[in-house]
């Protein structure tokens, strides 16, 4: 449903989806990937109602690895909104508010 909102919103605004899952050999993985011009911005979705750090650690990783990468962002099934680290934390039902204008 997350990704459906994203693709349905980044099309309506004109804007090519450019959207991508990635996993690595090592089964690091990254649930969604959207390319906003050069830059890179990963997604992690989870199911959850109740944050969990170590949901943060492929996200943290990712950065650590990707030099063209924007602000991760966790999308999760709570209600809390705000920053952990580096990764914005949206409930679900605000993933279309996400800044994904290219």
């Amino acid at each position: 449903m997350v990704v459906t909102d994203l693709l349905k919103t980044r099309l309506n605004q004109g804007i090519d989806p450019s959207m991508f899952f990635w996993r690595d050999s090592a089964g690091l993985e990254i649930d969604l990937i959207l390319e906003n011009g050069n830059q890179l911005q990963p997604i992690e979705i989870k199911l959850g109602e109740t944050f969990t750090a170590s949901w943060l650690n492929n996200l943290n990783k990712w950065c650590s690895l990707a030099a063209n990468s924007t602000q991760p962002m966790l999308c999760y099934g709570g209600s809390w909104t705000g920053q952990r680290s580096e990764v914005k934390v949206l409930p679900w039902h605000e993933v279309v508010q996400m800044n994904i204008r290219p």
